[in-house]
């Protein structure tokens, strides 16, 4: 019986990633995709960083910064500069461009999950966050 219910948790996590994740895509458009907005948002809230720090806050592998970095620099909303201390550090940090995406797809954002969870009251919201705490 536990099995099934675990079982059954995954199935609803995963369509709901899955869900939100292509809603949220259809919110950015052709304009950026879900990594680069995490990039984004990373750099707006923490400034000028190394590529080292952008992998270790979001969990993912240096390679795959760099790739979406890439993506970045070419799209003009990120520049790449070395720091005068030591030429052998790389900052990357938001363009005025980048600010300005970030700012308009977080509010874009944050509406879409405001509907989304409008639905649940205050105590199922609560639960949810205990939930999550609980499991992270």
């Amino acid at each position: 019986m536990r099995k099934d219910k675990i079982n059954e948790l995954v199935a609803y996590h995963r369509h709901f990633y899955r869900t939100t994740r292509n809603e949220l895509q259809q919110i950015y458009g052709n304009v950026i995709n879900g990594n680069e907005f995490s990039v984004l948002r990373f750099l707006y809230i923490a400034g000028p960083q190394k590529a080292s720090a952008i992998s270790q806050d979001l969990k993912v592998s240096a390679s795959h910064i760099t790739n979406v970095t890439d993506i970045l620099v070419k799209k003009g909303y990120i520049t790449r500069k070395r720091t005068d201390n030591d030429r052998r550090i790389v900052k990357i940090a938001l363009t005025e461009e980048g600010g300005k995406l970030y700012e308009e797809m977080a509010e874009k954002r944050a509406a879409y999950f405001k509907e989304l969870f409008a639905v649940y009251t205050e105590e199922e919201l609560m639960a949810f966050i205990d939930l999550y705490k609980k499991m992270l």
